[in-house]
């Protein structure tokens, strides 16, 4: 790609952390995100997601 990211993944396993004090993550349905280092260690962060998407909670039914 001439613009913008040069490496982008799609996965629908991945924990998305949004903060360290207090630890916070998210486990999107899918995420999409640049590529990250794994030789390096580099575990996905909220800024290296551009798109996450989450079915909403459904509430219980009631009779």
């Amino acid at each position: 790609m001439s613009e913008g990211h040069g490496c982008l993944t799609v996965d629908n396993d991945v924990d998305l952390r949004l903060g360290d004090l207090p630890l916070l993550n998210r486990r999107p349905d899918v995420a999409l995100y640049r590529c990250l280092d794994r030789e390096r260690g580099e575990r996905l962060r909220a800024e290296h997601a551009l798109l996450c998407s989450s079915e909403p909670a459904r509430s219980p039914q009631r009779d």
